[in-house]
């Protein structure tokens, strides 16, 4: 008789037992996959939101600041009128 290899004898088992957990391994990753994918679109969403957000602000104060910079040359401009 020839010696068996401990390894050897247990592959057959092993594998079978890896293929067996296989799927359930699969689905859990694509259901992680898809909870991430998920949770970076909320976060991708929110930035989004936040970036219209900013820029109408930053609108509505470059528009503030060139109506007071036209009114600070015009009183600018009736100063130098009443100085001349």
């Amino acid at each position: 008789m020839t010696p068996t290899m401990v390894g050897k004898t247990n592959m057959p088992a092993m594998v079978y037992e890896r293929i067996v957990h296989m799927p359930e391994t699969l689905t859990k990753q694509v259901a992680d996959s898809e909870e991430r994918f998920r949770l970076m679109d909320h976060h991708l969403a929110k930035l989004e939101a936040s970036k219209h957000r900013y820029v109408e602000k930053f609108d509505v104060i470059n528009i503030c600041s060139k109506k007071e910079s036209q009114e600070r040359q015009s009183i600018d401009d009736w100063k130098q009128g009443e100085i001349w």
